[in-house]
């Protein structure tokens, strides 16, 4: 029985119990009809006993009264006939029309006739008719009529017919009677039935809905069980990619670095080349291999989108800065055009923005074979509510994409044709990170474009305008960080770094700034060498043997009770990885391979070098005669005479177009756009050397401007407008006449 209960209810066609609750809440509905059904039927054959008990008695009554009218009318014939006194013909009269009212009330209880009633009431007119002409012989007078003696058989032709009447009656009440009786058994029947069968509909109903419940908890485990196998895999997934990043990148570093350090040695021209091969084929990797890296984080959702204030102006300047060199390179004209009606500083993700647009940029430069390249920022929509909708356009003049192609060009390792990789390389998934980027900020990216006559794509995301106490503080840019070089000179550093390539790597930047670095090849050494002597900077990797990074910054700080600055230095390109160095006490974070301008910044940034900016007047300190760094135009060229005259006849054409602008903004006192103006020229006129000069004049202009002090802004507009004329000639006669 066990078996057989286990088999119909543990079978996998669920549907079979289901059906026969079904089936049996369907039999209980037609018993539940069948029970009223017969319940209106008894009540029906109740009445209608009722009815005949009623209709018997009402015909006994009128039967009775025809026979006791008709004896009356018999008795009062034999009294006249007997010639007794007393009773006079009129009298005789009124009892012969009484028999006949009597018979026709017995007539009225049978409105639809019946064959007895017929006969009781041709008997009782023939009696009356008979009756009569007795009467009317007795009238003639005494002793000239004697009543027949046959008069009594009208008596007994009466009593026939009304026991046949009444017997049929009976016959009637006793068939309703007997209806009744086998409609309440049914009914009892009914009710023994209807509680059991509710019983057992409800026990399948409450056994149904256990096992639901049952399911529910079973279903409810299983998603439990998944969600945690879906977050350990997760989980295993961000330690492998953490993993990967940590051993790609470590040895991709000491590529980057040592190759760089070959191209600034004295090598010969051949060397130079494979050198610079070397360094350009590490770069590609490395772009690659962060594709991969961010595409694999996105799939996963472990992008995190920042919400932090920024200047849009500066970071499309840092764009333009980013890709001038590669856009000369090709011979191709390359610009990010100014803000037209757009905020200056926004909130949102500026890395993800640069991300996304230097990827679009990177692939315009590189399918662009002559032409030109651009970039245009549109304010789409403005709402009450400080949200702006901003569309990016960038447009190229390169070999487009074919019409069939473009649909799919957002998705994986897809490209524009088959031979792309071949040709232009790359992996095909810098586009599909731009898509996944933008639907993370709730935008949207797409692309038109005509096979042979270039592409433009637009890129549209959402941000919300700064409010004032939002706006960034005031930074120094990278021309102005180059002065601060001779303050880090004989800086006391620890380096905490296991990986001998890139300890090599670091020491050889570090030696070019003047700082000679203690290495520690774990966090064991390095408390050991911190309770020796003392520091002014830690440089921090993090996955290290014998005590990580982690453990070693948190005993920094709380054994040894040091504030000396850390910076961690780490191949986990993870997303929260920079809070988690924060949260254990260090003070800020580079990704691996480091750039040796980024290690520069940082170190500046947190050994205090940099000096505090607290008004316009208190940055005019490059008032005075120009003067041009030809030491920082021998560096950034490469010792290279031709390179710094390439870089003067960039500068003497886009100087006057800046200068410009700035003009042009000042005179509308449109202080947002002076400042994005100012801060634009002041990178421009770093580069060619005049940071400490011009570049400190503007600085201060573009403080002033952001600050709206109308009074500074007209001094400072007429000192860089007389600087910057000045700088044109300078560059014109001296630059160009370098030899």
């Amino acid at each position: 029985m066990k078996d057989t209960f286990q088999t119909l209810f543990k079978t996998p066609k669920t549907w079979r119990f289901e059906l026969q609750v079904l089936a049996l809440l369907a039999i209980g509905a037609a018993l539940l009809v069948a029970m009223q059904v017969n319940f209106l039927k008894a009540l029906e054959r109740k009445d209608e006993g009722r009815m005949a008990v009623e209709r018997f008695l009402a015909l006994s009554d009128a039967i009775e009264e025809v026979e006791d009218s008709m004896v009356e009318v018999n008795l009062a014939l034999e009294t006249i006939a007997d010639g007794s006194p007393g009773l006079s013909p009129d009298a005789i009269g009124e009892k012969l029309q009484h028999l006949e009212a009597s018979a026709l009330r017995l007539s009225d209880q049978m409105p639809g006739g019946l064959p007895v009633i017929d006969s009781i009431t041709a008997l009782v007119n023939q009696r009356i008719e008979e009756a009569y002409v007795e009467l009317a012989r007795l009238q003639a007078g005494p002793g000239q009529y004697s009543i027949d003696a046959s008069q009594d058989r009208w008596s007994a032709a009466l009593n026939e017919l009304r026991s046949s009447l009444l017997g049929q009656e009976e016959a009637a009440i006793r068939r309703y009677l007997e209806l009744g009786r086998q409609a309440g058994r049914r009914q009892r029947l009914f009710n023994i039935i209807s509680p059991l069968l509710g019983l057992a509909v409800l026990a399948m109903v409450t056994f149904i809905i256990l096992r639901g419940i049952r399911r529910a908890r079973q279903a409810e485990a299983q998603l439990i069980h998944a969600r945690e196998d879906a977050e350990a895999a997760a989980l295993a997934k961000e330690q492998f990619l953490a993993n990967m990043s940590h051993e790609i990148r470590t040895p991709l570093n000491a590529i980057l670095g040592f190759s760089a350090m070959l191209q600034r040695s004295s090598l010969e021209a051949r060397q130079q080349e494979f050198a610079a091969g070397i360094h350009t084929a590490s770069q590609t990797l490395l772009a690659i291999v962060n594709d991969i890296l961010d595409l694999s984080k996105l799939e996963a959702g472990m992008v995190r989108i920042e919400s932090i204030p920024f200047s849009l102006g500066s970071l499309l300047h840092s764009l333009d800065n980013m890709f001038q060199k590669q856009a000369r390179d090709k011979g191709i004209a390359f610009r990010a055009h100014p803000l037209q009606g757009v905020p200056g500083i926004l909130v949102g993700d500026p890395t993800r923005l640069t991300q996304m647009l230097a990827n679009l940029l990177g692939n315009a430069i590189k399918f662009t074979a002559k032409g030109h390249v651009g970039l245009w920022v549109k304010n789409l929509r403005e709402e009450e509510d400080g949200q702006v909708l901003l569309s990016f356009k960038i447009q190229d003049t390169g070999i487009g994409i074919p019409a069939d192609k473009l649909p799919g060009i957002f998705e994986r390792f897809e490209q524009g044709a088959s031979d792309m990789a071949r040709r232009y390389g790359g992996a095909g998934l810098g586009l599909s990170i731009v898509r996944k980027l933008a639907e993370l900020q709730q935008g949207k990216v797409y692309a038109r474009s005509r096979e042979g006559q270039g592409s433009t794509f637009y890129l549209e995301i959402p941000y919300r305008v700064a409010t004032s106490e939002e706006h960034p503080s005031q930074e120094l840019e990278v021309e102005e960080l180059e002065s601060l070089r001779q303050n880090i000179a004989g800086l006391k550093v620890l380096l905490v770094e296991d990986n001998p390539m890139n300890q090599r790597i670091i020491e050889l930047m570090l030696e070019r700034w003047g700082i000679r670095p203690v290495v520690a090849e774990n966090g064991e050494v390095a408390l050991g060498e911190l309770q020796k002597q003392t520091f002014g900077l830690v440089l921090m990797d993090i996955q290290m043997p014998v005590l990580d990074g982690y453990s070693t910054a948190r005993q920094i700080r709380d054994t040894l009770k040091l504030d000396v600055p850390i910076i961690a230095m780490t191949a986990h390109a993870m997303p929260g990885e920079r809070e988690k160095c924060l949260s254990y006490g260090m003070n800020d974070y580079l990704s691996k391979p480091a750039r040796e301008k980024e290690l520069y910044h940082a170190i500046l940034r947190n050994t205090r070098q940099l000096p505090e900016l607290s008004g316009a007047a208190a940055t005019d300190t490059g008032k005075g005669p120009l003067s041009i760094d030809y030491d920082y135009l021998m560096e950034v060229s490469g010792d290279s005479i031709a390179g710094i005259r390439e870089l003067a006849q960039i500068f003497l054409g886009q100087l006057p177009e800046e200068l410009d602008q700035l003009q042009k903004a000042s005179q509308a006192s449109n202080f947002t756009e002076l400042a994005t103006a100012a801060h634009r020229m002041k990178g421009t006129v770093g580069y060619m050397g005049l940071g400490q000069s011009l570049g400190q004049q503007l600085k201060s202009l573009e403080l002033a401007a952001r600050n709206e002090d109308q009074t500074s802004v007209a001094v400072l507009m007429l000192t860089v407008s007389q600087m910057a004329t000045e700088a044109l000639r300078l560059v014109r006669e001296e630059v160009l006449s370098l030899d």
